[in-house]
């Protein structure tokens, strides 16, 4: 939360663009570390699959690998070029299945708030 202002401010305040992107990368990526380490602690849950196109993020799978020290296991796919992004695949999977004639309610509320 708040993250995309801080980049609107930084930007507002004249910061240079490398800087800005080198803070955002590395601000998400020691979320997406404190989350996975979050829900672990949560669950007990020592295996992360990681998916989409962010994970063709070099720097993203060297600070994932870190977490092996933390005793969580995290697997990506081996190829970058396997990293596609998950609204495509999403997409993709609909659009195939939709052709197949299956249809299916949305039968659940759908919110955008973190349950």
């Amino acid at each position: 939360s708040g993250i995309k202002t801080a980049v609107i401010r930084a930007k507002e305040k004249g910061h240079a663009a490398e800087a800005i992107c080198r803070d955002f990368q590395a601000t998400v990526f020691e979320l997406v570390e404190r989350m996975i380490l979050r829900a672990a602690e949560q669950t007990g849950i020592r295996r992360v699959v990681a998916s989409g196109g962010v994970l063709a993020n070099g720097a993203l799978r060297r600070r994932l690998d870190t977490l092996r020290s933390r005793q969580i296991e995290v697997s990506y796919p081996s190829s970058k070029m396997m990293c596609t992004d998950n609204g495509a695949m999403v997409a993709s999977l609909g659009y195939f299945l939709f052709s197949a004639g299956v249809r299916d309610l949305v039968d659940f509320r759908v919110s955008d708030k973190r349950v």
